[in-house]
């Protein structure tokens, strides 16, 4: 009735997902990410946010300390690895859209 065996297994299967994951095969680099900041930066900075749908300038920032966080981890990017896929979807967004392409 406690539900102790439901946090057991949880605790078991995050442990078997953790350890089933490398980061050789991490498919972030801090290069990356420096370019993805700087076009999430150029989305807010020039209002183009607001031609995307559901956008916010919060989820923005979001993503800005982010990708300022990877900037400034002495370990692998991807210990953010959940967050860069979000934000992996939103580069693919305003990729599709042609908006602040980088050289």
């Amino acid at each position: 009735m406690c539900g102790c065996n439901n946090t057991v297994v949880i605790d078991t299967v995050a442990k078997a997902t953790l350890s089933n994951y490398t980061y050789s095969e991490c498919p972030y680099t801090k290069e990356r990410c420096a370019i993805w900041l700087e076009r999430v930066r150029c989305i807010k900075d020039g209002g183009f946010y607001l031609n995307i749908p559901n956008i916010t300038v919060y989820q923005l920032n979001l993503y800005i300390g982010i990708l300022t966080s990877v900037q400034n981890y002495q370990g692998s990017p991807c210990y953010f690895r959940s967050e860069l896929e979000e934000i992996e979807s939103f580069i693919t967004v305003i990729t599709s859209m042609e908006l602040c392409l980088t050289q």
